[in-house]
């Protein structure tokens, strides 16, 4: 839940039947950077695609998580886990996910250890593509408030 407060259902920010109407059966597992491989990840896309990149490397594990938008409903097509991967090869993997699929935007934490990489892509795929973000109080309420007004 947002800011990690686990309150009552009926005064929670996101209510359990809001949450589990998101699952599916179909919805794909986390896969890690050992079991991946970019040109063997079998994914048709059909509609627009979006990412997300949450870099981190020795206390936290960075996650690149990509949606692709179908109507008005974006679905998880890929949740890759990589723990303690070094930034280069972070990099890398992102890029390639970006070319293959022709990704139109990633929004990369550029909190910390993060900044460098959000500031290598904007400069490299672009700053339409790639967006460095910095995770303040602000931006995460402007966020989660933002989210659950689509839902």
């Amino acid at each position: 839940e947002f800011l990690c407060l686990f309150i009552d259902d009926a005064l929670s920010w996101l209510s359990y039947t809001l949450i589990q109407s998101c699952y599916h059966e179909q919805l794909r597992h986390e896969i890690t950077y050992e079991d991946f491989n970019v040109s063997s990840y079998e994914f048709t896309p059909s509609g627009r695609l979006f990412a997300g990149f949450d870099v981190g490397r020795k206390k936290d594990r960075s996650i690149v998580w990509l949606w692709e938008q179908l109507g008005d409903v974006f679905w998880t097509r890929l949740i890759l886990e990589m723990p303690k991967i070094k930034y280069r090869d972070q990099r890398t993997v992102v890029y390639e996910i970006m070319r293959k699929w022709n990704v139109e935007r990633i929004c990369i934490d550029a909190n910390g250890i993060g900044n460098q990489l959000a500031e290598d892509a904007e400069i490299d795929l672009g700053s339409y593509t790639a967006e460095g973000v910095e995770f303040s109080i602000v931006t995460k309420q402007d966020m989660a408030v933002r989210m659950k007004n689509i839902v």
